[in-house]
């Protein structure tokens, strides 16, 4: 069963319950092969709490490189897991690691889905004033493609199993208006293929600037398999 419409509702940058469903969505439930995912975090728990809810998920992978949100993440998951499995869900593995998607190599062919929704370019984004962050280590539009991007893609073309997905919530923006054309090029001349397009509602706009206009506004999460 697959979504090919998200709707948020609530006005924060990914909720839960859009991992939730690319979670029941794309990955079939096996009892004796656990689903494995592999989360970019850039929201304090958004995916995490989504990996929860969604029974299909026996393990879960985030990887983010600020301090902070990684700090959140550990008291999310040392609460949440057993407060979940207190309430009848079975057991979630939790695997952490403070480092950018651009340094994270996981194992070879353990993964079932790694989904991330990263800064829409080089300071567009900035959740932090840390070194680590993609702005600061690729500040200019052809080094974060090729030095943050392409690197991202190769370590999830790396910890895929061969029928895993990679979902990514990536959209055009006024400092980088050709970046979800110049993205789907640059991965499908790098190995993966498309194979659909979901498109995530976003909150609902209110206002006079938007009398005549659609209320919502959404952005596309591009789902690819390895070539």
């Amino acid at each position: 069963m697959h979504y090919p419409c998200i709707t948020r509702a609530l006005p924060v940058h990914y909720p839960c319950i859009t991992q939730c469903l690319l979670g029941f969505g794309w990955v079939e439930p096996k009892q004796s092969h656990p689903a494995v995912h592999w989360q970019r975090e850039k929201t304090v728990g958004g995916r995490l709490l989504g990996a929860l809810a969604c029974d299909h998920v026996n393990k879960y992978v985030g990887t983010d490189p600020a301090s902070h949100t990684m700090d959140g993440l550990r008291e999310m998951a040392e609460e949440l897991v057993p407060m979940a499995e207190e309430f009848g869900r079975r057991t979630l593995e939790v695997e952490l690691h403070q480092v950018g998607s651009e340094d994270f190599v996981p194992e070879r062919n353990s993964l079932d889905l790694a989904f991330t929704s990263p800064p829409f370019g080089p300071g567009h984004e900035m959740y932090s004033d840390e070194p680590t962050q993609s702005y600061k280590k690729f500040p200019t539009q052809q080094k974060w493609l090729h030095g943050f991007i392409g690197a991202t893609l190769r370590n999830c073309a790396h910890g895929l199993k061969r029928s895993g997905i990679l979902a990514i919530n990536i959209a055009s923006v006024a400092a980088y208006p050709n970046l979800a054309k110049v993205f789907l090029r640059y991965a499908e001349d790098n190995g993966w293929r498309l194979v659909e397009t979901l498109h995530l509602q976003l909150s609902k706009m209110v206002g006079l600037k938007h009398i005549g206009k659609s209320a919502f506004k959404s952005e596309p999460i591009f789902v690819f398999k390895k070539k």
